[in-house]
This record gives C-alpha cells, sequence and structure tokens, in this order.
C-alpha cells in the first residue's frame, strides 16, 4: 500500500470514528428531549460552548458567564473559542456544528502534520507508520487500570493525548498541531540555509498557538533551549546567532501570555477565577500507566537516534524531555504542560518498535496484531463512555420545553443573571446567552458556597427573608425551574418570594425578578 494512499484511508476511518460516538449519543436521544452534543466531560465542553456564544453575540473580551459578579470589564483572553462563536454567527450554524467541524478538521492537520514531521524525522516508512500510531493512540493501559484513583493519564488527561484530545475538544488537537508545526519548522531552519521566511513562519506559528494554548510557548522555549544546549555541546562554541533569533522568535510568542497576566491581575472577578483553577499533574505512576506501551520502546527508539546523530530523532528525545520537565515545574497548571506529549514519544516509540521487531523470530505478525489490539484498547473504550453514560444524562439532554424556554431567554440580549441548579447552570449559559449563579466548578466563583445557597432556595430551606437576600445579593433577573429543578425539590413555585411567572410551559417554569435591592 503506498504511504500517500494509507495516510488518507488511515485519516478518514479516524474522522468518521472521531464522529461515532457523538452521532450514537444523538441517536439515543430520550423521547421529547434535545442532545446538547458534549458528549465528553460535558461541564467543560459547556464551557467552550459558552465562550462561543459570547462571540456569537458579538464580543470580544472574555468575561465570566458562570459566576454572577457585577462589573466585569473583560479580557481579551479564549479567543480560540470567542473566534468560533463569530464564525457561527456569521455562517448561521448552530455552535455545536462549528465546534465539531472545527474539531475535525484539527483532528485532521494534526494526522497531516505528524505524519509530515516523521518524515523528517523517522529513517524508514515502517517506523513513521508505526510512530503515527503510537502517537496518536497514545499507547496506554488505562482499559486494564480504570478502577485507580487516579486513573491512568490516558483515561483523562486529553491534551497529552492526539486521539483522546482529538475526541474531546477542538483546541487540544489545533494546539498540538501547532505544536508539531512549530518544530517541523524548527528542524527546517536548523538544518537548511536558515532562510527569513522559515523565521517569520515561526513567528506567525508561536503566536497563534499563544491564542490557542498560552502554556504550550513555554514548551517550546524549553526545546528550543535544550536544542541550543545541544548544539554547544555537539560544536563545541555557543550558537549565538541562532540563540538571539530564536529568542526574539520566542518574545513574539510570550507577548499574548504575559497580557493575559498582567489582565487576569488586574480584572479581580478573573483573578479569583484564576486563582481556584488549579490544574496539578497526578503521581507518576498514572502517568506510566497512561503511556505503559510506548515508554520501552521510546527510550530504546531514544537511544538509538540519538547514537545515529540524527538532529531529527534528537529533537525529538529534547521535545519529550522538555515536555516531562514541565509536568513537573512548581506551579498551579502542571497538567497543561503536558500537551502533546504522545507526539514525541510515540514516535521515538515508533523507530524503537521496528527495531525490535527486526530482531524477532518467525511470525513477526503475531506480535504485530497483538499491539496494535493493545494501542486500539483505550480508544475503543473511550470510544463507548462517549455514548454509555447513563449518569450523565442531565448533562447530555434537555427536554424540548427547556430549550424553548432556553431560546426565549436569549431572545432577551445579554446581560441577565439565572438562578438554576447547579447541574443545569453548566448549560444555560451557552443556551441562553446570560450568566448564571452558580454552573462549572472552575469557572463559579466561590462555587461551594453558591451551589449549596441554589440548592437550599430551589429545596425550600430558605426562608423568605434568605430567599430576597440572595436574589438582591446575586442580582438575579430570573429563576429557571426546570425538569430538573422541579424533579430534585418538588416545592411549590408559590413559596418563591418577590417573583412573576415569565414564561410557562410543560417542562419550565421561568420568574422574573421584582425585588427592589439596595444597592451595594
Amino acid at each position: 500500500m503506498k504511504p500517500r494512499f494509507w495516510i488518507v484511508l488511515c485519516t478518514v476511518v479516524g474522522l468518521i470514528v472521531l464522529s461515532l460516538p457523538y452521532v450514537l449519543a444523538w441517536a439515543q436521544t430520550p423521547d421529547g428531549a434535545h442532545y446538547l452534543w458534549n458528549s465528553y466531560n460535558p461541564p467543560d465542553t459547556d464551557t467552550y460552548f459558552a465562550k462561543m456564544r459570547l462571540g456569537w453575540q458579538g464580543a470580544w473580551r472574555f468575561t465570566l458567564t458562570f459566576s454572577p459578579e457585577r462589573g466585569q470589564g473583560g479580557a481579551f483572553l479564549n479567543l480560540f473559542y470567542i473566534a468560533l462563536g463569530h464564525l457561527a454567527c456569521v455562517t448561521g450554524l448552530a455552535l455545536p456544528a462549528v465546534y465539531h467541524g472545527a474539531r475535525l478538521l484539527a483532528a485532521l492537520g494534526l494526522a497531516l502534520t505528524v505524519w509530515r514531521l516523521s518524515a523528517l524525522m523517522l529513517p524508514n516508512i515502517s517506523s513513521r507508520r508505526w510512530g503515527l500510531a503510537f502517537a496518536l493512540l497514545g499507547g496506554g493501559i488505562g482499559w486494564a487500570a480504570a478502577y485507580l484513583r487516579p486513573p491512568p493519564t490516558d483515561l483523562w488527561i486529553p491534551e497529552a493525548y492526539g486521539f483522546l484530545g482529538a475526541l474531546t475538544n477542538p483546541h487540544f488537537p489545533t494546539a498540538q498541531l501547532l505544536l508539531a508545526l512549530t518544530f517541523f519548522l524548527t528542524l527546517r531552519w536548523f538544518s537548511s540555509e536558515r532562510r527569513g521566511w522559515q523565521l517569520l513562519a515561526l513567528v506567525g506559528v508561536l503566536i497563534v498557538l499563544s491564542l490557542v494554548q498560552a502554556f504550550a510557548v513555554l514548551t517550546v522555549g524549553g526545546v528550543w533551549g535544550l536544542l541550543l544546549l545541544e548544539r554547544w555541546r555537539s560544536q563545541r562554541r555557543f550558537p549565538w546567532r541562532e540563540s538571539l533569533l530564536l529568542g526574539a522568535v520566542g518574545l513574539c510568542g510570550l507577548l499574548y501570555p504575559l497580557y493575559g497576566v498582567e489582565a487576569v491581575q488586574r480584572d479581580p472577578a478573573l483573578a479569583a477565577w484564576n486563582a481556584q483553577n488549579v490544574t496539578l499533574s497526578p503521581p507518576w505512576w498514572s502517568w506510566a500507566l497512561g503511556y505503559a506501551l510506548t515508554l520501552p520502546f521510546a527510550l530504546y527508539g531514544g537511544w538509538r537516534l540519538w547514537r545515529m546523530d540524527r538532529s531529527g530523532g534528537r529533537l525529538l528525545v529534547l521535545w519529550a524531555i522538555a515536555t516531562l520537565l514541565g509536568i513537573m515545574l512548581p506551579v498551579s497548571f502542571q497538567r497543561r504542560m503536558s500537551l502533546g506529549l504522545s507526539l514525541p514519544l510515540g514516535l521515538l516509540a515508533g523507530w524503537g518498535w521496528t527495531q525490535v521487531q527486526a530482531r524477532l523470530p518467525r511470525r513477526r505478525w503475531v506480535a504485530q496484531g497483538a499491539l496494535i489490539i493493545l494501542l486500539l484498547a483505550t480508544p475503543l473504550l473511550m470510544l463507548l463512555a462517549g455514548f454509555r453514560q447513563p449518569g450523565l444524562a442531565d448533562y447530555l439532554y434537555i427536554s424540548r420545553g427547556e430549550r424553548a424556554a432556553a431560546e426565549a431567554l436569549l431572545a432577551q440580549g445579554p446581560g441577565h443573571t439565572i438562578l438554576s441548579s447547579p447541574v443545569r447552570g453548566s448549560a444555560l449559559p451557552w443556551l441562553t446567552g446570560q450568566r448564571v449563579v452558580v454552573g462549572h466548578p472552575m469557572e463559579t466563583v466561590d462555587h461551594a458556597r453558591r451551589a449549596a445557597e441554589a440548592e437550599a432556595f430551589f429545596s425550600g430551606a430558605l426562608d423568605a427573608d434568605a430567599q430576597r437576600a440572595l436574589l438582591c445579593r446575586e442580582a438575579v433577573d430570573y429563576v429557571w425551574r426546570g425538569a430538573l429543578e422541579q424533579h430534585q425539590h418538588p416545592l411549590a413555585f408559590e413559596q418563591f418570594v418577590g417573583v412573576q411567572l415569565w414564561l410557562q410551559n410543560a417542562d419550565v417554569n421561568i420568574f422574573s425578578v421584582e425585588l427592589v435591592c439596595d444597592e451595594d
């Protein structure tokens, strides 16, 4: 089979597979319900949709829609999803359609970029094919150790894996694509006549990477630093020219992340949001299990490539080292530094595996078949998880009446605040274009307190004075009492104070708040 036909065939099959869980979840939509197209980690997906809704409404500044803080000035953050929202508005497509279209396009670009990168870094076609498989599938054994806490990383850290990232959202495969393209251009620049257009291309790619995933710029800087040190060691002179030029390119990539840090510190609401947005790395054994099949071959392949003195092979080794060091940094965003870890490890493993199988006795196809099955085990498990999640039904589906009510609130224009249950508050920001009092745990400031107060409100545990105090303190404009709130807390709506019925259908009652509150 010709290499070009092979990569096209695998890519087409991959895009179909990446769509399958969502299509199956849609096909299983209960009667009278509407699927929200958020099968993988629904609360996180809802936050991406909410950022897109900001763009759909014409905004470019990011503000908190899962928290009712007043006077938010916002900042030019999360521009990837806000831009997708503008695209949805211009094209007239639904937010989920644009979201998943971007996800599939990014997955296609990632596969093609990694394949092109492997041609520069690996010696033969067999190692490239296996390298692509390891790089995208990850090579973990989470399927065998899902009961552990925390589970192996190949089950829950999508940014570190090609396939899992593309299955989850569009910005992970986009960022991985840009990261791979950065090192492709780096290698071409070092191995060519150092043409100016290549540096300009690096500047452009790095700036876009910073807009999509700002933390990845640190990984690029780490790899470049190690690469320059290696050239210093091998050439026995410090590469001043290369250092100055790459340093200038790196500074261009740091401009937006530095703006983001300053903007978050300047805005009290964003500062409070960022303070609780902690993503620490799991223990080492979780990573080891998440790459259990890949690591042995990657170590062997890295050793062999380093000894071959191939610049591409050495760059792969340094890329893997820099990413692993980033995960261990004493910062609150350790896990985000794992972006694309499967790519260098997988390509190294592809070369290591081809060297090992060349030494196998007869019937190599048995070992190859077993490895393919093991590589596919965790991805297949994750595919099944995408449409067999009965415990997440309240996040995945809403009733038709609730959808109609959300559209009525969307027509009111932005700038209102809704009080609902925490679960329904996960989807309301993007469905209605309004803020909620409580929703996503990491995007709602002081989530635990606000979630407890919302539950107490709907359960009838608050007296009239406490209800008024809550509605005024959070500047609530509407109270949402949908099917979920009615099922969990069958409280007669007559017990709500300071509200009037604004909209009613078979599934939801929406009340407008009519209280006169003291200005704080």
